[in-house]
């Protein structure tokens, strides 16, 4: 399953239970893919919940959510007009 697994994608660790999109992705030298995961909730205080790093292998697909572009396209920023004297 990890190979599948994109940037965007809604996951649940099939350990802990934890759940979220991820939101990086690193490969290693000697092959250990790793995905961080960061939840969509917050936590009692109204902060959000840390973002926590995974084996890609103990990850799963959660309700089907996929997304093919974790981000869009972007204006180029204006530069303010001068101040006039």
């Amino acid at each position: 399953m990890a190979d599948d697994l994109v940037l965007g994608d809604h996951v649940k660790d099939s350990v802990t239970g934890f759940q979220g999109m991820i939101v990086a992705r690193t490969q290693w030298l000697f092959g250990c893919k790793r995905a961080e995961v960061q939840p969509q909730r917050l936590d009692d205080t109204g902060s959000p919940v840390k973002s926590l790093w995974f084996d890609e292998a103990q990850l799963l697909p959660d309700s089907g959510e996929t997304s093919t572009s974790p981000g869009g396209p972007r204006d180029d920023p204006k530069r303010a007009e001068d101040p006039r004297r």
